[in-house]
């Protein structure tokens, strides 16, 4: 299909009540259904300049990139501002970068007790415990860069569902008229400038605010609890009890159009969370009769100068050791 190759995955089970007519019915706020995960999440800081439904944007952006950061993440940031969101890079491009979590954690242990099932699993310094001055330092970071979205919201591992549940919500509330397309990043993982500005400009127009594409995911298999194992990924039959998740992206990195967005959004108050993020969001595609593609230039691993050439998307650790950030180029 040139850009894009279409997942098929067959999955005959109706999980919960939402299907595709109810979208349409609930943006005219005409909808019956009550929901039941339509959970409270305030903004505590926004990214200043943009995504303002007060002003209609003149000069609406080509692209939004969403980074889901962490509250401990910082250094990646800084990274990532003094890399990636280097103007020069992007030249007549318009694109915005916004970096987004919660807020530290409370007496976060890592042992949390799910459904039918209980995980350990820390990350990023999660545990610690240290919350007054790490939430300080996480409001003037946002205050002095002004490219941060904060929500108020425990951030860990186990809330990334929340976390994306969040970001498109804020999104079809703020970003409507900002960009017709929205490109949802890891903080590890990095984009080569060039080369997604000829992929985007390279989309007709027209089927952008429908478009939805990203990384495969790994395994469609769900990984059941096993004793002795505190496998972060296992879900018990309470939680899901169907043997395979719908066709979904890797979180690592993917791409979604303003309608797409909206109606996730809308969705999400309707179908039972799932705390495998990338998994529940297929979960949503589906129910919506979203078709998911990939593209095959979204990679995980980059191993020479050569491949670099065509990647779009990649791990930072693998593109950062072929390309020279300060001119833009790949490094022969």
């Amino acid at each position: 299909m040139g850009c894009c190759e279409i997942i098929q995955h067959h999955y005959s089970t109706i999980y919960l009540n939402v299907s595709k007519p109810l979208v349409p019915v609930a943006r005219d706020g005409r909808g019956t259904v009550k929901p039941i995960n339509d959970l409270d999440l305030p903004i505590l800081m926004a990214p200043r300049g943009f995504c303002d439904p007060s002003e209609n944007s003149q000069n609406p952006s080509e692209l939004v990139v969403l980074i889901k950061s962490c509250v401990r993440c910082r250094k990646d940031r800084y990274w990532t501002r003094e890399t990636l969101m280097q103007p020069h890079l992007w030249s007549d491009f318009r694109v915005r970068f916004v970096f987004v979590t919660g807020i530290p954690s409370v007496n976060y242990t890592g042992n949390i007790h799910f459904e039918g099932v209980s995980v350990n699993h820390r990350s990023h310094g999660n545990e610690k415990q240290d919350y007054v001055s790490t939430k300080g330092e996480l409001l003037s970071e946002a205050n002095q860069f002004g490219d941060m979205l904060i929500g108020d919201f425990e951030d860990h591992y186990f809330s990334l569902t929340l976390k994306q549940t969040f970001i498109f919500r804020w999104i079809s509330a703020f970003c409507a008229h900002e960009s017709q397309l929205f490109l949802f990043l890891d903080h590890d993982y990095t984009v080569i400038p060039t080369n997604l500005i000829r992929f985007v400009r390279g989309l007709p127009a027209e089927i952008l605010p429908e478009l939805s594409f990203g990384i495969p995911g790994q395994n469609h298999l769900v990984v059941r609890p096993q004793q002795k194992s505190n496998n972060r990924w296992a879900i018990s039959e309470d939680e899901f009890p169907w043997d395979y998740y719908p066709a979904y992206f890797g979180g690592h990195s993917y791409v979604k159009g303003i309608n797409v967005v909206t109606d996730l959004a809308i969705a999400s108050a309707f179908v039972h969370p799932l705390r495998v993020e990338d998994a529940y969001m297929g979960i949503l595609r589906y129910k919506l009769q979203i078709q998911t593609y990939v593209v095959r230039k979204f990679v995980h691993r980059v191993q020479s100068a050569e491949e670099l050439q065509s990647t779009i998307i990649g791990n930072s650790w693998y593109i950062h050791k072929f390309f020279n950030w300060k001119i833009g180029q790949i490094i022969q």
